[in-house]
């Protein structure tokens, strides 16, 4: 299995990566997206919420075009990375994927702001019935959070 943690792929564009998925070719990848570590790890309900929307949102881009996928849960006590594992078939739609989710959370803030509209659109639509979820577990820890918001 490669591990690919997305902060070391945050200043490349579609064809780095597609490069550097050739230098290490794999058929299981661990992929990592880093906790946004804030001054008060856990207490700010609001930005732990929209973390668990995003990476829910990121894990169900990776787990469309692969053939296996699981996926853990962090405590938003202990801020720990949120990991994807998935098995491609080839690796031509990855580079793609890990692209938009990198732009997303490193390298441009509108891409951020469209992400985040795209993934609170996705936690509706799942709890509306309308898209079929993979990431049910991290959606329902971000949906725990909302009484603590309001």
């Amino acid at each position: 299995m490669k591990t690919i943690n997305l902060t070391d792929l945050k200043n490349y564009n579609c064809a780095l990566i597609e490069e550097y998925l050739e230098m290490h070719p794999a058929v299981l990848y661990e992929i990592i997206i880093p906790w946004e570590q804030h001054e008060s790890p856990g207490t700010d309900h609001l930005s732990c919420m929209f973390q668990y929307i995003n990476a829910a949102y990121a894990g169900q881009l990776l787990s469309l075009s692969s053939l296996s996928f699981g996926y853990n849960v962090p405590s938003p006590c202990q801020c720990t990375p949120f990991r994807f594992e998935i098995e491609l078939p080839v690796a031509n739609q990855l580079p793609q994927t890990l692209l938009t989710i990198t732009e997303a959370y490193f390298t441009h803030e509108d891409a951020m702001v469209e992400f985040s509209v795209q993934a609170a659109q996705y936690y509706d639509d799942a709890f509306n019935g309308i898209t079929h979820s993979n990431t049910w577990g991290l959606l329902l820890m971000a949906d725990k959070m909302l009484p603590n918001i309001w």
